[in-house]
Protein backbone atom coordinates (compact mmCIF):
# COMPACT_ATOMS: atom_id res chain seq x y z
CA UNK A 1 0.00 0.00 0.00
CA UNK A 2 2.57 2.37 0.49
CA UNK A 3 5.03 1.72 -2.03
CA UNK A 4 1.43 2.44 -4.20
CA UNK A 5 1.17 5.81 -2.71
CA UNK A 6 4.45 6.74 -3.26
CA UNK A 7 3.96 5.97 -7.10
CA UNK A 8 1.36 7.81 -6.98
CA UNK A 9 3.06 10.76 -5.83
CA UNK A 10 5.65 10.53 -8.31
CA UNK A 11 3.22 10.19 -11.06
CA UNK A 12 1.08 13.36 -9.71
CA UNK A 13 4.47 15.40 -9.43
CA UNK A 14 5.36 14.35 -13.00
CA UNK A 15 1.70 15.90 -14.25
CA UNK A 16 1.73 18.87 -12.19
CA UNK A 17 5.24 19.58 -13.92
CA UNK A 18 3.88 19.06 -16.79
CA UNK A 19 1.00 21.04 -16.39
CA UNK A 20 3.33 23.82 -14.99
CA UNK A 21 5.11 23.52 -18.03
CA UNK A 22 2.08 24.23 -20.61
CA UNK A 23 1.00 27.36 -18.28
CA UNK A 24 4.15 28.46 -18.45
CA UNK A 25 4.47 28.26 -22.32
CA UNK A 26 0.86 29.70 -22.61
CA UNK A 27 2.24 33.33 -21.12
CA UNK A 28 3.37 35.20 -23.96
CA UNK A 29 6.64 37.57 -22.31
CA UNK A 30 7.08 40.64 -24.14
CA UNK A 31 11.35 40.65 -25.48
CA UNK A 32 11.28 44.36 -24.61
CA UNK A 33 9.40 47.37 -23.12
CA UNK A 34 7.72 48.65 -25.18
CA UNK A 35 3.88 49.51 -27.03
CA UNK A 36 1.34 46.97 -28.45
CA UNK A 37 0.47 49.31 -31.78
CA UNK A 38 -1.44 46.64 -33.59
CA UNK A 39 -3.55 43.24 -31.36
CA UNK A 40 -3.40 40.76 -33.91
CA UNK A 41 -5.50 38.06 -31.63
CA UNK A 42 -8.68 38.40 -29.05
CA UNK A 43 -8.89 37.78 -25.56
CA UNK A 44 -9.70 33.81 -25.43
CA UNK A 45 -8.76 33.15 -29.04
CA UNK A 46 -6.70 29.47 -29.50
CA UNK A 47 -3.46 30.10 -31.57
CA UNK A 48 -0.90 27.71 -33.38
CA UNK A 49 2.45 27.64 -32.30
CA UNK A 50 4.61 30.54 -33.91
CA UNK A 51 1.18 32.47 -34.77
CA UNK A 52 1.82 36.83 -34.04
CA UNK A 53 -0.59 38.22 -31.49
CA UNK A 54 0.45 41.87 -31.47
CA UNK A 55 3.15 44.29 -33.26
CA UNK A 56 4.94 46.17 -30.50
CA UNK A 57 7.22 48.91 -30.33
CA UNK A 58 10.43 49.29 -28.75
CA UNK A 59 9.93 52.76 -26.77
CA UNK A 60 14.01 52.85 -26.76
CA UNK A 61 14.39 53.09 -30.37
CA UNK A 62 12.73 55.95 -31.46
CA UNK A 63 13.86 56.98 -35.19
CA UNK A 64 13.01 60.19 -37.50
CA UNK A 65 13.70 59.30 -40.87
CA UNK A 66 14.50 62.37 -43.44
CA UNK A 67 15.17 62.31 -46.65
CA UNK A 68 18.05 64.62 -47.51
CA UNK A 69 19.97 65.62 -51.07
CA UNK A 70 23.14 63.45 -51.61
CA UNK A 71 24.78 66.85 -51.96
CA UNK A 72 24.62 67.87 -48.48
CA UNK A 73 25.46 64.19 -46.87
CA UNK A 74 29.28 64.86 -46.95
CA UNK A 75 28.01 67.59 -44.09
CA UNK A 76 26.39 65.30 -41.76
CA UNK A 77 28.47 62.79 -39.61
CA UNK A 78 27.11 59.78 -38.00
CA UNK A 79 26.50 60.16 -34.09
CA UNK A 80 26.12 63.84 -34.41
CA UNK A 81 23.93 65.99 -32.53
CA UNK A 82 20.70 67.21 -34.48
CA UNK A 83 17.46 69.50 -33.30
CA UNK A 84 14.02 68.83 -34.46
CA UNK A 85 10.71 69.65 -34.01
CA UNK A 86 7.43 67.54 -34.01
CA UNK A 87 5.10 69.80 -36.06
CA UNK A 88 2.18 68.43 -34.44
CA UNK A 89 2.99 68.63 -31.25
CA UNK A 90 4.89 71.95 -31.02
CA UNK A 91 8.10 69.63 -29.29
CA UNK A 92 11.35 70.87 -29.59
CA UNK A 93 14.14 67.39 -29.33
CA UNK A 94 17.43 66.53 -29.72
CA UNK A 95 18.18 63.37 -31.74
CA UNK A 96 21.19 61.81 -32.76
CA UNK A 97 22.03 60.93 -36.44
CA UNK A 98 22.20 56.74 -36.09
CA UNK A 99 22.56 55.44 -40.16
CA UNK A 100 22.42 56.53 -43.40
CA UNK A 101 20.36 54.48 -45.69
CA UNK A 102 22.77 53.07 -47.79
CA UNK A 103 20.51 53.28 -50.80
CA UNK A 104 19.58 56.87 -52.98
CA UNK A 105 16.23 57.64 -53.78
CA UNK A 106 16.94 57.29 -57.86
CA UNK A 107 14.37 60.07 -59.02
CA UNK A 108 14.58 62.60 -55.76
CA UNK A 109 18.47 62.14 -55.39
CA UNK A 110 17.92 62.11 -51.63
CA UNK A 111 18.84 60.03 -48.59
CA UNK A 112 17.59 58.30 -45.67
CA UNK A 113 18.87 59.41 -42.41
CA UNK A 114 17.82 58.07 -39.32
CA UNK A 115 17.89 60.28 -36.31
CA UNK A 116 17.30 58.41 -33.23
CA UNK A 117 15.03 59.89 -30.42
CA UNK A 118 13.94 59.87 -26.75
CA UNK A 119 10.87 58.69 -26.03
CA UNK A 120 7.87 61.16 -25.61
CA UNK A 121 4.05 61.24 -24.66
CA UNK A 122 1.81 61.15 -26.97
CA UNK A 123 4.40 59.70 -29.97
CA UNK A 124 2.79 58.00 -33.08
CA UNK A 125 3.91 56.45 -35.65
CA UNK A 126 4.69 58.15 -38.51
CA UNK A 127 4.22 61.61 -37.10
CA UNK A 128 5.93 64.60 -38.85
CA UNK A 129 8.88 66.40 -38.10
CA UNK A 130 11.25 69.35 -38.82
CA UNK A 131 14.44 68.59 -38.87
CA UNK A 132 17.61 70.82 -39.13
CA UNK A 133 20.32 69.39 -40.39
CA UNK A 134 23.98 70.79 -41.45
CA UNK A 135 24.01 71.94 -45.42
CA UNK A 136 27.66 73.81 -45.11
CA UNK A 137 31.05 73.48 -44.21
CA UNK A 138 31.31 74.23 -40.31
CA UNK A 139 32.15 77.61 -39.19
CA UNK A 140 31.88 79.57 -35.75
CA UNK A 141 29.11 81.90 -35.21
CA UNK A 142 28.10 84.63 -33.01
CA UNK A 143 24.54 83.56 -31.56
CA UNK A 144 22.28 86.62 -30.37
CA UNK A 145 18.67 87.11 -29.43
CA UNK A 146 15.88 87.77 -31.99
CA UNK A 147 14.87 90.98 -29.99
CA UNK A 148 17.86 92.34 -31.51
CA UNK A 149 17.12 91.86 -35.14
CA UNK A 150 16.65 95.31 -36.47
CA UNK A 151 14.74 95.26 -40.36
CA UNK A 152 15.17 98.45 -42.47
CA UNK A 153 14.56 98.29 -46.16
CA UNK A 154 14.42 94.44 -46.17
CA UNK A 155 18.17 94.41 -44.96
CA UNK A 156 19.02 93.42 -41.29
CA UNK A 157 20.71 95.11 -39.28
CA UNK A 158 21.93 95.25 -35.08
CA UNK A 159 22.95 97.51 -33.14
CA UNK A 160 26.01 97.29 -31.46
CA UNK A 161 27.78 100.22 -28.84
CA UNK A 162 31.08 102.18 -29.04
CA UNK A 163 31.92 104.58 -26.88
CA UNK A 164 28.47 104.68 -25.16
CA UNK A 165 26.65 105.29 -28.99
CA UNK A 166 24.86 103.56 -31.32
CA UNK A 167 26.23 101.89 -34.28
CA UNK A 168 23.86 100.13 -36.91
CA UNK A 169 25.67 97.49 -38.57
CA UNK A 170 24.57 95.23 -41.50
CA UNK A 171 24.35 91.17 -40.77
CA UNK A 172 23.83 88.56 -42.70
CA UNK A 173 22.04 85.77 -40.52
CA UNK A 174 23.68 82.39 -40.94
CA UNK A 175 21.18 80.27 -39.14
CA UNK A 176 18.13 80.20 -36.97
CA UNK A 177 18.30 78.45 -33.57
CA UNK A 178 14.90 78.65 -31.58
CA UNK A 179 14.85 82.55 -30.07
CA UNK A 180 18.69 82.63 -31.30
CA UNK A 181 19.93 83.63 -34.47
CA UNK A 182 23.70 82.94 -35.64
CA UNK A 183 25.94 85.62 -37.47
CA UNK A 184 29.56 84.93 -38.74
CA UNK A 185 32.35 86.41 -36.41
CA UNK A 186 33.65 88.48 -39.19
CA UNK A 187 31.11 90.72 -38.50
CA UNK A 188 30.63 90.66 -35.23
CA UNK A 189 33.20 89.37 -32.73
CA UNK A 190 32.24 87.09 -29.15
CA UNK A 191 30.83 89.42 -26.19
CA UNK A 192 30.50 92.53 -28.34
CA UNK A 193 27.85 94.68 -26.85
CA UNK A 194 24.42 94.32 -28.94
CA UNK A 195 21.21 96.31 -28.00
CA UNK A 196 18.41 94.06 -27.36
CA UNK A 197 16.00 96.10 -25.64
CA UNK A 198 14.69 99.76 -27.51
CA UNK A 199 17.02 99.10 -30.72
CA UNK A 200 13.44 100.22 -32.67
CA UNK A 201 13.75 103.71 -31.23
CA UNK A 202 17.45 104.11 -31.51
CA UNK A 203 19.29 106.35 -34.53
CA UNK A 204 23.08 105.55 -35.32
CA UNK A 205 25.39 107.73 -33.44
CA UNK A 206 22.72 108.32 -30.72
CA UNK A 207 24.70 108.67 -27.30
CA UNK A 208 23.71 105.33 -25.44
CA UNK A 209 23.77 104.85 -21.86
CA UNK A 210 24.42 100.87 -20.93
CA UNK A 211 22.34 100.55 -17.21
CA UNK A 212 22.47 96.62 -17.43
CA UNK A 213 24.13 94.47 -19.58
CA UNK A 214 22.21 90.42 -20.18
Amino acid sequence: MYNELIKQKEELSKEIEKLQLQLDKSVIHAPFDGLVMENLAEVGQWVAQNTPVCTLANTDELYVKVPVSEDILKYLVLGENISLKITALDMDLNGRISRFVPVADLKSKTVGVKIKIPFFEHAVQNMSARVSVPVSERRKLVMLKRAALVNMNNTDFVYTIEDNTAKLVPISIATYEGEYFGVDQSILSPGITVVIDGNDRLRPGQPVQVIEEK
